[in-house]
């Protein structure tokens, strides 16, 4: 747990400690049990999201039959705990491997696991941003996601714009988690800041980009 704090207190001092063996067990626990619970907070605001979308078809003369509306709704709800199960495994392990293709970008001197512990401790901020989000819709009794949406997208009145997508990627929970990122990724390879930050943050904004706008699809 210290390893956790000190990552969002003193991020330069965490990241130099994780260099070593280990450390990272716990913290993919801990982060895993809180994105699942950020889930279940959220879960009658997913639905009422799924519900609203399913008005637009119908609105636009596709109908759907009860059955297959209660298909959606379970199918939404099961996809976002599976997700949320599996993201910390994923960030980590995937994220690891990505920032290995930084590290040789740089000529650095980072192994995999050292950077698949900083993916896994920098996406700390987005599980807080997750879990502040469920509360806040579980609290107000949010009928849908976009009632209770942390990004800069709640200012935007057409939720199927570009400008909308355009609008998520402002969050300041990920944005915070992407400092973190080439925080622990300069302190792992050995390089500067402004060497690996420019490979992340362009890497980073057509990831978060493209996952946006396939969400919309």
């Amino acid at each position: 747990m210290g390893n956790i704090l000190g990552v969002l207190t003193q991020p330069a001092a965490a990241f130099e400690r994780l260099r070593g063996k280990g450390g990272w067990v716990l913290t993919l626990l801990v982060l895993t049990a809180l994105s699942v619970l950020g889930v279940w907070l959220q879960q009658d605001a997913m639905l009422g999201t799924v519900e609203q979308e399913l008005i637009k078809l119908e609105e636009q003369g596709q109908a759907m039959p009860d059955s297959v509306r209660d298909i959606a709704s379970a199918t939404a709800v099961i996809i976002g705990y599976v997700t949320a199960a599996l993201s910390m495994v994923l960030t980590m392990f995937v994220g690891g491997l990505l920032l290995l293709l930084v590290n040789l970008f740089v000529r650095g001197e980072a192994t995999y696991m050292q950077l698949a512990k900083v993916a896994l401790f920098s996406y700390i901020p987005t599980v807080i941003g997750v879990l502040l989000t469920g509360i806040i819709a579980f609290a107000t009794g949010a009928t849908t996601m976009y009632d209770v949406s942390l990004t800069a997208g709640a200012f935007v009145s057409d939720k199927s714009s570009m400008l909308f997508v355009l609008g998520q990627m402002i969050n300041p929970f990920a944005i915070w988690s992407l400092v973190l990122v080439i925080i622990g990724t300069s302190v792992m390879t050995r390089k500067g800041r402004g060497s690996v930050a420019p490979w992340i943050v362009i890497g980073w904004a057509i990831f978060t980009f493209l996952t946006l706008l396939g969400s919309r699809a």
